[in-house]
């Protein structure tokens, strides 16, 4: 036996189970054979409709449990004054009630990405060694989502003690 043969012998005791199933439901007072029966009419198996519907079902159901629905990708670019990417920035996310959302340090490009919740405020603070730190607010509309933060540089102050003497 072909591994052919073994897929059709497989889709058969499944298609068997699913009309088990289905009989059962019917037995017990829902009307199923109906929406079957109106499927079938046009020519149309309705063990394959069956089970890409429950697939779709199944894939919607992992979405809302994952957020998918309602986390967006926000990719935060932290540059200098110059244009240039700052590598090791720490940028912190929080909400605007000050729940921690992520810490993450930026890479060579000064780039991160950071899941947020979407329609809801959050508070981003970007900072690195010799730099000010910058605060700004975003809120997520969009699955895909971007946000550029410019540092300055800090104004280093130099301290000269000079001495005069008299000749």
């Amino acid at each position: 036996m072909g591994f052919v043969d073994s897929l059709k012998n497989f889709y058969s005791k499944m298609e068997e189970k699913y009309y088990s199933f289905l009989d059962s439901i019917e037995n017990k007072g829902i009307p199923v054979y109906k929406v079957v029966d109106a499927i079938e009419a046009q020519n149309i198996p309705s063990f394959p409709v069956a089970i890409i519907f429950t697939l779709v079902i199944l894939g919607l159901i992992f979405m809302v449990a994952t957020g998918a629905f309602t986390t967006a990708n926000l990719e935060v670019t932290v540059q200098d004054s110059a244009g240039l990417g700052l590598n090791g920035a720490v940028v912190t996310a929080i909400t605007s009630e000050g729940n921690p959302l992520a810490e993450e340090t930026t890479d060579s490009d000064g780039k991160i990405i950071l899941k947020v919740p979407m329609n809801i405020e959050i508070e981003i603070s970007a900072s690195k060694t010799g730099f000010v730190t910058r605060d700004s607010s975003f809120t997520a509309t969009e699955s895909e989502e971007s946000k550029l933060i410019i540092l300055q540089k800090q104004i280093e102050y130099l301290s000269k003690t000079v001495n005069l003497m008299e000749a």
